[in-house]
C-alpha cells in the first residue's frame, strides 16, 4: 500500500498475545515479533496469522478519517480515535546489539509524512466495525484464542469481545487479517463520508514507519525505549503489568506524543521483516 500518508496506530494486541511481557519496543510482522533495546526476557515469537493487532499495531495509513488534507493532528470524532502527524525523515533502523533479524543497522528513508493513532486501538472502535460491517474475527470463527498465563493457554470462546476487558484497553485476540479488514472498512467508511481525500487510505504501518515513529521521528532523543531511558515510565511489561493489559495512555508518551509504543500488547505491522543489507525507502 503506497498511499500510506495517514496511518492507523492499530495496536490491537495480537490475537494470541494479550500483552507484551518485556515492555521492549516491539513490532510484529506477519511471522515474528521483533525485540529491541534490552536483554530482558521477552515472549517467544509464535507462528500464526494474527499479528496486526498487536501493538503497534502498526499504523493504518490513515488512522481515522481525515477531515482536511492540510490538517496535522486530527480525531475521528465518532470513534474517538486521535491521529498524530509524523513528518517523513531519515533514520538508522535496527540494532547491531539486538537479535539476528535486527541486524545490520541500516539507513532508511521515510519519504512521505503519515498519521499514526496516538493510542493503541481499543475495543469500542473495533466493536463498531464488527457490528456494522458485519465482521467476525478469526478467534470468533474458530471459537477460541490464547492468553499468556504461566504459559500460552487456549481459552474456549475467547475473542476481543470477551478478553479485551475495559473500554480503554487495547483490543486483543485479533489476527493480521482482522486488522487489515478493519483498516479497509475504515478507509471505505471515511471516503464515503467525504472525510478522506482521494489517494489516502487507512492501513497498518510498515515496520520502518512504526520504528521511525516509536523512536520519535525527527524529534528522537535517542532513548532506548519509546520516550525514556526508564522503561517503567513508558511501558507496561513483565515487572509491572501483573499479567494483564492496561488502559491506553497511562504511561508517558514519546517525543511525538504517541503512547504505549513499548509494552502493553504486541502490535501488527503491514509488512514482513525488513530487508537486510539494503537501504529501505518507504513511499
Amino acid at each position: 500500500m503506497r498511499h500510506a500518508t495517514t496511518l492507523f496506530h492499530q495496536e490491537l494486541a495480537c490475537w494470541y498475545s494479550i500483552h507484551n511481557e518485556s515492555g521492549l519496543p516491539i513490532t510484529r510482522d506477519r511471522h515474528r515479533a521483533k525485540h529491541r533495546g534490552s536483554e530482558r526476557e521477552c515472549f517467544k515469537p509464535f507462528m500464526n496469522i494474527q499479528h496486526f493487532i498487536g501493538w503497534v499495531i502498526a499504523s493504518i495509513a490513515c488512522h481515522a478519517g481525515i477531515a482536511h488534507a492540510g490538517e496535522l493532528d486530527f480525531t475521528v470524532s465518532d470513534l474517538a480515535v486521535e491521529m498524530v502527524h509524523v513528518d517523513g525523515g531519515v533514520f538508522q533502523m535496527g540494532s547491531d546489539a539486538g537479535k539476528l533479524d535486527e541486524k545490520p543497522v541500516h539507513r532508511v528513508t521515510i519519504s512521505k509524512p503519515f498519521w499514526l493513532s496516538k493510542y493503541e486501538i481499543t475495543r469500542p472502535p473495533f466493536s463498531v466495525f464488527c457490528d456494522s460491517a458485519p465482521y467476525q474475527t478469526l478467534a470468533e470463527k474458530q471459537g477460541w484464542a490464547r492468553e499468556f498465563n504461566k504459559g500460552w493457554q487456549p481459552v474456549e470462546g475467547g475473542s476481543f469481545r470477551s478478553m479485551s476487558t475495559g473500554k480503554d484497553r487495547p483490543a486483543t485476540c485479533l489476527s493480521w487479517d482482522d486488522c487489515v479488514a478493519f483498516a479497509e472498512w475504515l478507509t471505505n467508511r471515511e471516503a464515503r463520508a467525504g472525510r478522506l481525500p482521494k489517494g489516502y487510505q487507512y492501513r497498518l504501518p510498515t515496520e520502518a514507519e512504526w520504528e521511525f515513529a516509536a523512536r520519535g521521528g525527527n524529534h528522537s532523543q535517542g532513548h532506548p525505549f519509546a520516550g525514556s531511558h526508564l522503561i517503567e515510565s513508558v511501558a507496561w511489561f513483565k515487572e509491572n503489568a501483573e499479567m494483564t493489559t492496561h488502559p491506553v495512555g497511562k504511561k508517558q508518551g514519546n517525543p511525538l506524543g504517541l503512547h504505549d509504543m513499548c509494552g502493553n500488547v504486541w502490535e501488527w505491522c503491514l509488512d514482513h521483516a525488513y530487508r537486510r543489507n539494503k537501504q529501505v525507502v518507504t513511499t
